[in-house]
């Protein structure tokens, strides 16, 4: 970025801003994502947590899209990696915040308790 020239938005504040979330390029990927291979969901997480960090409303974003009940397991997976990378390893944390959501599969809660076991 050029100083002086224009600011750039994240994305995920883009899309906010434009009321296309649901219809975003990166939502389409992650929505139809089947994450079958653990390097798949590595890389979904890397990619979840890149975004998550660069908007100030990426955990939020991140909350809104694990609440969806069209995703993979995997992906879900890949979104408690990225809270979890994200937020950090707390027994209060954002990450705890996803076993109460909808749609949260049994395997995935079991993962994120299991990160949260020995924490704080």
């Amino acid at each position: 970025m050029r100083r002086g020239g224009p600011t750039l938005q994240p994305p995920c504040a883009r899309w906010w801003a434009a009321g296309a979330l649901p219809s975003s390029p990166l939502a389409a990927i992650v929505s139809r994502w089947p994450a079958p291979r653990r390097s798949t969901r590595t890389w979904a997480a890397t990619l979840l947590t890149g975004v998550g960090r660069r908007d100030s409303e990426g955990l939020d974003w991140l909350d809104w899209l694990f609440a969806r009940t069209d995703l993979a397991p995997g992906i879900k997976y890949a979104i408690a990696d990225a809270v979890l990378d994200i937020d950090g390893r707390r027994r209060e944390g954002r990450a705890a915040g996803l076993l109460a959501l909808p749609g949260c599969p049994d395997d995935v809660a079991d993962h994120i308790r299991n990160e949260l076991r020995h924490c704080d």
